[in-house]
């Protein structure tokens, strides 16, 4: 045999093309040989090629000539028949206004309008077995009323859709195989149905497809269909109650299941790789034993209403369960275990009861609840196990009056976030334990000395004139807390391995920190809507943020130390900034320079380990090397600067600019911040160019 020679001028993209020319034609020549070898096996079953059969009558049966009498023993038989049309409206078989037993089973049917198609069918005379339809221009098996029919082992494919059923209670559809459909199985008016071992797969990415649809469909059991990669849902429930829906597995659908239904339950379902796994709201709706891995949200309760949610696994979703809206709903015995964000997110719900969950190894938080009081009081949150996960274990905003009791987190913690003093005292916060001791939870003390006590992570509401002082909080997500708080001082504590924050300070006045140590923590320490604060001679390493101060005017901070960290502020308006006293502190060994009200003049070459900017005008900033801090240049409510031939590289933001305006930056190094090289908020007239 004589050899191709690839001749030697032939590039390496020539050689490419000609290689994927190849692999493509050989695919194609395998894809036809397959079709054309399935055609020519089903065309050798043995079918008998046949016009479309049409009856309207019971005499029909007998004038087609098949075998049977149409009795319950001895039903007319339609079977073995190949059947072609391209009439638009044409049915391969229809059966109609009948009341005689008859099945039709074992054909080959190939219409552009409906397969088979049953209509005013008496109730339980009709069976529709082992059938492969394909109705391009409709549904490959049609049944409008015809209660009690059975649809059982049928294939159905590359049809709008593969089973419709219409006004015809108590059918019951098993082991059918309908794929590449528009929906797979639809219900319409149909309740106490039995959908059963059915396969539903690949029926398309239309926006409106699913596997089964149901629509005033009631009372009707689902169990054991796999339903996968649906546009719309695996299984769609519109306006249909008292479901039950069980063991199905759902995967790589918009949503497994979408079902705004009451008195239904969903049990021992598989959800794989949805957007939602069970997307569900109404009333009195059980959720029980299901499986959820991967999904966006494993389970999203939204508006519920008396929903036991229980004995679920959810794992490696973005949310295990999310619940948003709804009232009083009972989520017990979950496991909901390495999640991207949340293991259970509840959230604008009234109180629910959140009991013995384990929620482990997610990023963000085990269990976190939000907004959750009602008039009858807060939720109860009780038994529950977290450990570490990526910030807190037990998270609770807002929700006062809840009861917080015999919680275990361990390597994360427990956070209360409340918006008055009288919210954070309506809390009942009891036996709780954060790595093998007890949570404190310690209101209304005062003229106290706090020292080295066994916590290892405590808060302090409405407590004054306090000293706490040589404590060690680690691997927890928060440390300590302060709420409402008077002329305390913070002194010799240290935070280590912290995911969050080491102290937390919130709504308090004349507080004082002093000499403590935060090493590779989130953030040292957060201030919030807090007056007279002084933070004074503090160790602050490896933290994304070492002081992070919102809204909290008359703040002192002095010979603090900050190593591979930084400091962020944040106020509504010029003034409070102006009330700052920011001296003597050092950046990652040099001094972190903090500027106010300058105007018309230049910064060139000065050391800074951190420089701050507020209300200052007409200046130029040059020649400076800011690195390995949380911001390298931070400007509030400045005017007209212009930032030229500098280096803040190798921050988190290289220069942030908040109410700044008419400013020019040009000629910098902004390189490799790990969040923004140049990120502006409020600011205007920022002219940027020929930076690196």
């Amino acid at each position: 045999m004589k050899k191709i020679k690839v001749p030697k001028f032939l590039t390496l993209i020539e050689l490419f093309l000609i290689t994927t020319i190849l692999f493509f034609a050989f695919n194609i020549t395998n894809v036809q040989a397959a079709n054309h070898n399935k055609n020519d096996e089903l065309m050798s079953l043995d079918y008998t090629i046949h016009d479309p059969i049409e009856i309207i009558n019971n005499g029909n049966f007998s004038d087609y000539g098949f075998p049977g009498d149409g009795q319950p023993g001895t039903p007319y038989i339609i079977e073995d028949y190949n059947i072609t049309t391209t009439v638009l409206s044409e049915a391969g078989i229809l059966v109609k206004d009948t009341s005689v037993f008859f099945e039709i089973r074992n054909c080959f049917i190939y219409t552009r309008s409906a397969g088979i198609e049953l209509d005013n069918v008496f109730d339980g005379t009709a069976k529709i077995i082992n059938n492969t339809c394909r109705a391009y221009g409709g549904a490959s098996i049609f049944v409008n009323g015809a209660p009690n029919t059975q649809i059982i082992n049928n294939t159905c494919y590359l049809s709008s859709t593969g089973i419709s059923v219409a006004g015809s209670a108590s059918v019951d559809i098993y082991g059918n195989n309908c794929s590449r459909n528009g929906d797979g199985i639809q219900l319409t008016g149909s309740s106490s149905a039995y959908i059963t071992n059915n396969t539903c797969i690949g029926n398309g990415a239309g926006e409106y497809d699913d596997g089964i649809y149901l629509s005033s469909s009631h009372s009707s059991i689902i169990e054991n269909n796999t339903c996968e990669e649906f546009g719309r849902a695996g299984i769609y429930v519109h306006y249909s109650d008292s479901l039950t829906i069980i063991n199905n597995t759902l995967t790589n659908n918009k949503d497994g299941i979408y079902a705004p239904t009451s008195d239904s339950e969903f049990t021992s379902n598989k959800f794989f790789y949805n957007e939602n796994g069970l997307l569900f709201f109404g009333l009195n709706t059980v959720v029980q034993d299901n499986l959820c891995i991967g999904n966006f949200r494993g389970i999203y309760a939204s508006g519920s209403t008396f929903t036991p949610v229980i004995n679920n696994t959810c794992y490696n979703n973005s949310i295990g369960i999310h619940v948003g809206g709804g009232q009083y709903g009972t989520f017990q015995d979950n496991i909901c275990n390495g999640n991207l964000e949340y293991g259970i997110l509840i959230e604008n719900s009234l109180p629910p009861s959140i009991i013995g969950n384990t929620c482990n190894d997610n990023g963000k938080t085990g269990i976190h609840i939000e907004n959750i009081s009602g008039a009858s009081g807060g939720g109860t949150i009780a038994d529950n196990i977290c450990s570490n996960n990526g910030y807190l274990g037990l998270a609770v905003h807002r929700s006062e009056r809840s009861d917080i009791t015999n919680n275990i987190c361990t390597n994360d913690g427990i956070g209360i976030f409340d918006v008055s003093v009288e919210d954070y005292l309506s809390y009942t916060v009891e036996n709780n334990i954060v790595n093998g001791e007890t949570f404190g939870y310690i209101t209304n003390l005062n003229n106290s000395i706090i020292f080295a006590s066994s916590y290892k992570q405590f808060m302090v509401v409405n407590c004054h004139n306090l000293t706490i002082a040589n404590h060690t909080m680690e691997d927890v997500g928060l440390g300590i807390q302060v709420a409402y708080c008077y002329n305390t001082t913070l002194a010799n504590n240290t935070f280590m391995n912290t995911d969050g924050y080491g102290l937390y300070l919130t709504a308090s006045l004349n507080i004082t920190l002093i000499q403590n140590v935060f090493n590779d923590v989130y953030c040292g320490a957060y201030i919030e809507f807090s007056y007279n604060t002084t933070v004074h001679m503090n160790w602050v390493s490896n933290a994304f943020n070492g002081f992070d101060i919102y809204r909290s005017a008359n703040v002192t901070l002095t010979n603090n130390i900050l190593q591979n960290s930084g400091i962020f502020m944040y106020e509504e308006n010029k003034e409070a900034y102006l009330t700052y006293t920011v001296e003597n502190n050092f950046v990652n060994g040099n001094p972190l320079g903090y500027i106010k009200s300058m105007s018309f003049s230049t910064i060139t070459g000065v050391v800074y380990g951190q420089l701050i900017l507020v209300d200052c005008a007409d200046t130029t900033l040059s020649s400076l090397n800011i690195y390995n801090t949380y911001i390298g240049l931070l400007l509030l409510y400045c005017d007209d600067l212009t930032i030229i031939d500098s280096d803040f590289s190798n921050n988190y933001y290289g220069i942030y600019l908040s109410r700044t305006s008419n400013c020019l930056i040009t000629e910098n190094e902004i390189n490799y911040n790990s969040i923004n090289g140049i990120y502006s908020v409020r600011s205007n007239n920022l002219f940027t160019y020929n930076n690196l």
